[in-house]
């Protein structure tokens, strides 16, 4: 959310700014919870970002296609293409 992010949205705020260079003053991450809560009531006021994705994934495959679940199987991101597989007709 910082100025120059990595999401290219042109927000800027000297508050946000100012906040996350306390946050990485602290080698225990604990103790910036309270700045990090501060951090997110400000983006919650001003919205400068709608998140448009909403982690729903779909694979459509033929019933020969095995493997298809590995593909939204976990947060990682990672479509695992390794793992489809395509069955062997019995005939």
């Amino acid at each position: 959310m910082g100025s120059g992010n990595a999401l290219h949205n042109g927000y800027s705020s000297a508050e946000i700014d100012g906040s996350i260079r306390v946050t990485q003053r602290f080698v225990e991450r604990d103790r910036s919870v309270d700045r990090f809560r501060a951090i997110q009531r400000v983006v919650a006021k001003e919205v400068p970002l709608v998140p448009l994705w909403q982690k729903k994934n779909y694979v459509a495959a033929r019933p020969a296609v095995t493997g298809g679940h590995y593909l939204v199987a976990d947060n990682s991101g990672v479509w695992r293409l390794w793992e489809l597989r395509r069955e062997r007709s019995a005939g």
